[in-house]
């Protein structure tokens, strides 16, 4: 592995920074430098309790002032992306770990709107008015979105895998933005939007 190489496994989506424990940043930073296979138990957000979990690190990716690792997981056989703050106890193995190819982490960091890879889950419509259009005719929100004007606003269309995700990017435009749909993404901002509002009233 090149000197290059290695540095390309650690990737700032933000430049934004809040510092992670340095108990546990280590060791998972040098695991992922290193190619060495790594332990650690894991809090999920299904609030399960914390499980262990052996893993093949690939990235370290920094997003909004957090740090994730994104790893091959053995016990789901499959790529994952774990919170550094839900990590407790990691240790590096000896035991090398597996490496995927740039297009594999790619695709699966790039597919989907935020830092939730995976496959999209369904496509956001979103609609803004001519004051916060303005603004957001001009930004990059994914790769793959689809923007026009029409008589009512400016339409934007972005591929997502998590409703929490962009529903926290929505909320920041206030009643400036409207989602059209999915279903699932309207009721998650409506949701949050309630809550809210009961906060204030």
């Amino acid at each position: 592995m090149s000197r290059f190489d290695r540095i390309y496994k650690i990737h700032d989506i933000l430049r934004t920074a809040r510092h992670a424990a340095q108990r546990t940043f280590d060791p998972i930073a040098d695991a992922t430098l290193t190619g060495k296979q790594l332990t650690f138990h894991y809090a999920a957000r299904s609030g399960t309790g914390r499980k262990l979990r052996k893993v093949h690190p690939q990235k370290l990716l920094h997003y909004r002032s957090n740090w994730y690792l994104l790893a091959q997981c053995n016990e789901a056989e499959a790529l994952r992306l774990f919170s550094l703050y839900r990590i407790t106890g990691p240790e590096i193995s000896q035991a090398n770990a597996e490496t995927l190819t740039a297009e594999e982490l790619d695709a699966f960091t790039s597919s989907s709107f935020g830092i939730f890879g995976g496959n999209p889950k369904g496509t956001a419509h979103l609609v803004f008015s001519p004051h916060s259009a303005q603004w957001v005719a001009e930004e990059n929100w994914h790769a793959g979105q689809v923007g026009e004007w029409r008589e009512d606003g400016y339409h934007l269309k972005v591929p997502y895998s998590d409703e929490r995700e962009i529903a926290m990017e929505v909320l920041r435009y206030g009643a400036e933005v409207e989602v059209m749909g999915p279903g699932e993404l309207r009721a998650e901002v409506a949701g949050r939007v309630r809550k809210m509002s009961k906060m204030y009233c």
